[in-house]
């Protein structure tokens, strides 16, 4: 997936999840806060795989010394 996608793709879920959670905290039901839960984890599941694949390991390309 190209990483500008993957970018929109984050934002729509965190957007998504910002307006649940205000849901969740409106609403004496936890669906929503389920569901904001959700959305967060998948967003951040998806930075983090983007940020294993954009930089390289710790160590990588630098001299020693």
């Amino acid at each position: 997936m190209p990483l500008r996608e993957a970018l929109e793709q984050v934002s729509q879920l965190l957007f998504h999840a910002k307006h649940l959670a205000r849901d969740a905290a409106l609403e004496r039901d936890d669906r929503y806060a389920w569901a904001a839960h959700y959305f967060s984890e998948m967003g951040k599941a998806i930075v983090d795989d983007l940020c294993l694949g954009s930089w390289p390991a710790a160590g990588e390309g630098q001299r020693a010394g």
